[in-house]
């Protein structure tokens, strides 16, 4: 998996201090990640959805969400 940018992550939690080890986590885990369809990103991320031609995950106990566009 290709993340394209973490700017807006970063701004994130530059602001919001206790969003930063669960989007630092996602990051990590997305980066490693060797997924084919959204079956893999399931066993990664159980509470990940699929909407259209995007994902969106619950990160840090779904305390925040991020929607990230699969192609």
């Amino acid at each position: 998996m290709r993340i394209v940018t973490t700017r807006k992550l970063k701004e994130f939690w530059t602001e919001n201090k206790s969003a930063e080890t669960a989007l630092r986590d996602w990051i990590k885990t997305v980066l490693l990640a060797d997924w084919k369809t959204s079956v893999d990103i399931k066993k990664t991320f159980n509470s990940a959805n699929l909407y259209k031609n995007c994902i969106i995950f619950d990160v840090g106990g779904n305390k925040y969400r991020i929607i990230a566009k699969v192609e």
